[in-house]
């Protein structure tokens, strides 16, 4: 596609853009539709299920990256840093159970809930495992 535009027109242009790009988030017609391959408790979550999902790799357009859903997990620490936000989640319920307790760094690459969420929130996510057992978060919903 080629677009031409004179110097006059350039901020106009740009604001009808941005404009018609809130229109169609508002509409939800931006937002990705995501598979989820499976749901998972986070005790499934272990060194032999990072290992198989690893030597699936490498991932691209023909060999899809798993993605999983994890329900009610509680933040137990939360650190907003440059645009990525940082958690450390445990599952509903072992929060004082030291025994037991499991917990996953987890990294969302947006700043969208800064403010919003807290520590002792419980969230819902949908994610992919990194090789080091990293919950990088594609989708997050409070519960």
């Amino acid at each position: 596609m080629g677009l031409s535009f004179t110097e006059e027109n350039k901020k106009n242009i740009i604001n009808e853009i941005e404009k018609f790009s809130l229109e169609q988030k508002i509409e939800g017609n931006l937002e990705q539709e995501v598979f989820i391959d499976k749901e998972l408790k986070i005790k499934e979550i272990n060194e032999n299920l990072i290992k198989e999902i690893t030597s699936l790799e490498p991932y691209g357009m023909n060999n899809a990256t798993p993605i999983f859903y994890t329900k009610e997990l509680q933040i137990s620490n939360i650190q907003c840093i440059n645009f990525n936000t940082y958690f450390i989640l445990e599952e509903v319920g072992d929060f004082f159970n030291f025994e037991d307790n499991v917990s996953f760094e987890a990294v969302f690459f947006k700043r969208d809930y800064e403010g919003i969420l807290n520590c002792g929130d419980i969230v819902n996510i949908i994610y992919e495992l990194t090789s080091d057992g990293i919950m990088l978060i594609k989708n997050l919903e409070i519960v």
